[in-house]
């Protein structure tokens, strides 16, 4: 289920994100972005920037669209 979308350069930000997971009882965070997604310093540093207990995707926009599709994450929140 898609709770939140947000268009955003900051990708993921330490306050917002957390502010947003507990308002909408978020537990997976869906990073799409080809950037992030090809550098390992990025993708380490956004994976210490969310919450305990929220799984973390960072992946290209092609990927996300596959696996939004695929329903694999139909039981996330």
């Amino acid at each position: 289920m898609i709770k939140l979308v947000r268009i955003d350069y900051r990708l993921l930000h330490g306050q917002v994100v957390f502010a947003w997971t507990r308002a909408l009882d978020i537990d997976h965070i869906i990073v799409a972005n080809a950037n992030a997604a090809g550098d390992a310093f990025v993708s380490m540093s956004l994976s210490l920037a969310k919450p305990a207990g929220v799984s973390l995707d960072i992946i290209t926009v092609e990927q996300a669209a596959e696996k939004l599709a695929s329903g694999k994450l139909d039981h996330k929140k």
